[in-house]
């Protein structure tokens, strides 16, 4: 028997789900997501409050949020910082709404259970950095560096 490729959707309910549970975790954030969007850059809000998240006088303001998930053939929990090609639209996009987090978590194709999420808050003067080192790239892609999680506290 042929061994079936991953689905890509089923990676991404994936990454969602752990990035859940990296914030569940935490007492004073919490999140919207969408799954199977098919919007525009995004893949919904991270919230941020002051105290308890169920009063809406805590709520301190929003973070977009770009979430990816990926297979990778490489055993991922040894790797502390990726590269991942972004599209340039998006880069743009992330900068009209003053940033976003760009979350990817890489699953290892032979044991989706070992895993690792990598983060990249986006400020907009890292979105013009990026964008100036790439003026001259005619590719429709720019190489963004992620840093690893290694737990809910590196959210904060």
């Amino acid at each position: 028997m042929s061994e079936i490729k991953r689905s890509s959707k089923k990676t991404e309910h994936r990454a969602v789900t752990k990035i859940r549970c990296l914030i569940d975790e935490l007492n004073y954030i919490d999140y919207n997501f969408s799954e199977n969007d098919k919007g525009i850059s995004f893949d919904g809000t991270i919230d941020l409050f002051k105290g308890n998240i169920d009063l809406k006088e805590n709520w301190e303001g929003s973070i977009k949020v770009q979430i990816k998930g990926r297979t990778t053939y490489k055993d991922p929990t040894n790797v502390d910082k990726i590269t991942f090609d972004l599209d340039k639209r998006d880069l743009n996009n992330f900068l009209k709404e003053d940033g976003t987090i760009l979350i990817i978590v890489k699953f290892y194709e032979k044991n989706i259970n070992k895993y690792k999420v990598y983060i990249n808050p986006l400020l907009p003067a890292d979105i013009k950095k990026i964008q100036d080192e790439n003026k001259t790239n005619t590719s429709e892609k720019v190489k963004v560096k992620l840093k690893e999680v290694n737990n809910s506290k590196d959210l904060e």
